[in-house]
């Protein structure tokens, strides 16, 4: 009862709540009758002690909690694997967090566990194969993520042989690891398929797949078609407008990518109004000196740059100004002294005339 408590008060984003139903957890495990149920109940409480940390982005406080809730459980022989399962995820997105290592060990007892509770032929399983996928991804080994990918579409297609979501996620994932690892036509095959896909689940759009339209005209654009990459950012955009709205702040991130292909394609007037647009949605809605806000702050500052004319050489300068101020915490040292090393040639073009 108290575990289902504590697990309703995290979905209605009470903290508070939930804290206190871990508290209760622990009151309880020193009122247990055996050593199986103090072993259960701590290992429930500390579970929920590392979500929480999870929750205000305390990642090592989090790794420590799963891992006291992992030895816990080896104290119950009654323990399940369901339950072990949950406690890997958790670990699993601290130690992803604090970019680990140790995170490709979890995630692969993870899928294994995964796989002896479903078999190979199941849903969940797919999708652990494809979360292994993006953790190695992460970690840079490639190799490794893209067999993972490819076993997650393999069995995704085997347990969906008609059009799913499962199918569109896994396809997407694959096609975007191979574009990111230079097999552009290869990855812009797949990606194409992935919308493909996706068309036939959901005809009218949605989101998702605004996702992976995004994707490729990415792609589109990395292998120089400047057209195809427009014609699929435009659509994403305007599918994003339909299931989002107008003003919602993932709009930033395709207004600016529409502005790397209208600057490539050498339309510099529109690529800042572009750029601009991403800027103001970002700040309008969060935090205006994020490490996203900056980074448009900086491309914006590039593209005027390029547009050349004294205006826009001004306000790039007070662009890469202000994220040179603002950027301390955020920007390593090689980016600041790129920042400095554009102020000092703005002042020096401004100072030649």
């Amino acid at each position: 009862m108290l575990t289902a408590l504590r697990d309703l008060r995290f979905r209605k984003g009470d903290a508070a709540g939930a804290a206190a139903t871990v508290g209760a957890l622990r009151d309880l495990a020193d009122e247990a009758g055996s050593s199986t149920e103090r072993a259960v109940a701590l290992a429930e409480a500390e579970n929920g002690a590392g979500r929480l940390a999870l929750a205000r982005a305390d990642y090592a406080e989090a790794e420590g909690a799963f891992r006291r809730a992992l030895e816990r459980l080896e104290e119950s022989p009654g323990a399940h694997d369901a339950q072990r399962a949950g406690l890997l995820s958790g670990l699993l997105a601290a130690l992803m967090a604090q970019f680990d290592p140790a995170a490709a060990e979890v995630s692969e007892e993870s899928l294994d566990l995964v796989r002896r509770i479903h078999g190979r032929t199941h849903g969940r399983t797919a999708a652990a194969w494809s979360n292994h996928g993006s953790v190695l991804r992460i970690l840079g080994r490639h190799e490794e993520a893209e067999a993972a990918y490819r076993e997650a579409v393999a069995i995704a297609r085997e347990v969906f042989p008609g059009p799913h979501r499962t199918t569109a996620v896994n396809l997407n994932n694959l096609g975007w690891l191979l574009v990111h690892l230079g097999r552009l036509d290869e990855g812009i095959a797949y990606l194409e398929e992935a919308i493909e896909v996706h068309r036939a689940v959901t005809p009218d759009g949605s989101a998702d797949v605004a996702g992976v339209i995004s994707n490729l005209g990415l792609a589109r654009r990395e292998a120089g078609d400047l057209d195809g990459a427009l014609a699929a950012h435009e659509e994403a955009r305007a599918m994003k407008r339909v299931h989002l709205g107008p003003e919602h702040p993932d709009h930033a991130q395709e207004f600016d990518f529409l502005g790397a292909v209208l600057q490539d394609r050498g339309d510099l007037d529109a690529a800042v109004e572009h750029r601009r647009e991403a800027l103001r949605l970002l700040v309008a809605h969060g935090d205006p000196w994020t490490y996203v806000a900056l980074d448009v702050r900086r491309l914006l500052a590039g593209t005027l740059e390029r547009r050349g004319d004294p205006a826009s050489l001004a306000e790039a300068e007070l662009l890469l100004r202000a994220c040179r101020e603002h950027g301390e915490g955020l920007l390593t040292d090689g980016a600041k002294a790129d920042l400095d090393r554009r102020i000092d040639a703005l002042e020096a073009r401004r100072a030649g005339g």
